[in-house]
């Protein structure tokens, strides 16, 4: 005969269990719950700024234009932009730096204002502005450069103007002839001196490129005008004459070069002629051009 103990214990100890089961699975509903209907935490707005409208507008606005630019380069070839005159005048001078110069002939065209002063018979000279033309070849070219060395020339010039021969007046016009002699240098080019190409149009491309001394001795062609004064009279200028030795006719100039491109040559000079009663002093400028 089995103990009844030992079969009520297991019965109430499953009982115990079934009673400790049931307020567990309740909390975990509850739990479960509770966590499922939780609701999100509420936050602050953002408070908009009053210039967001027009910097999205404005933003728009960029990026409209930049699609319609890439448009048009997809459509378009691509065309390069013409250079600017200064862009222009660069070139040539590097050019012109780069091609090798002999610079042994000058033909120069000058404009000069010429003041007389007389003596003797003559008085009152005024005269008109001037020009002459000289023509110089020198010695050595381009292997001279940097030295000292000889020029030897033709030179050219034309005076006219109005005065008084023996209180009596009148109008001339007096062309000199004549070969000239000089002593003159020009700075070596800058692709010779180890100098870099210009890199723009300053001082440093119109600098000091020479110099020359010249003096010769010259004949004169006179044309003149007057109603009341002799022909005859060789001193006399308001005469029409042919060429004739206007003594004692020596004349002398200064000049510096000032070198630009394509071998041409900006030249301030003074000078003088020296006639019968008369000295023509005269300043000006001379545009030459070098071969």
């Amino acid at each position: 005969m089995q103990n009844p103990r030992i079969h009520f214990f297991p019965t109430i100890l499953g009982i115990f269990l079934a009673l400790l089961s049931v307020p567990l699975a309740q909390g975990q509903a509850k739990s479960s719950k509770a966590i499922e209907f939780l609701d999100p935490p509420a936050y602050a707005p953002v408070p908009k700024h009053p210039d967001d409208e027009h910097s999205i507008q404005e933003n728009l606005k960029k990026s409209k234009n930049r699609k319609s630019q890439e448009r048009s380069l997809r459509e378009e070839p691509f065309q390069p932009k013409s250079p600017s005159w200064k862009q222009q005048l660069r070139k040539q001078i590097q050019d012109e730096h780069e091609d090798p110069r002999n610079r042994t002939y000058l033909l120069e065209l000058s404009l000069t204002v010429p003041l007389t002063v007389t003596k003797g018979d003559k008085s009152g000279y005024g005269q008109n502005p001037a020009h002459g033309f000289h023509l110089y070849w020198r010695r050595g070219g381009s292997h001279s450069d940097g030295r000292s060395g000889l020029f030897v020339g033709w030179r050219m010039a034309a005076f006219s103007g109005t005065g008084f021969y023996r209180k009596e007046p009148g109008s001339f016009g007096l062309l000199y002839l004549g070969p000239s002699i000089g002593w003159g240098s020009l700075n070596r080019p800058y692709e010779d001196s180890g100098r870099s190409h210009p890199r723009s149009l300053s001082a440093e491309d119109t600098n000091r490129s020479g110099y020359l001394w010249a003096l010769g001795l010259s004949a004169a062609h006179s044309q003149g005008n007057s109603e009341t004064t002799p022909e005859s009279e060789r001193k006399n200028d308001f005469t029409s004459r042919r060429l004739a030795f206007d003594s004692p006719g020596l004349w002398a100039e200064g000049r510096f070069f000032y070198s630009y491109v394509r071998n041409l040559s900006v030249s301030p000079l003074i000078g003088f002629q020296w006639g019968t009663e008369k000295i023509i002093i005269y300043a000006g400028v001379g545009f030459g051009g070098w071969t």
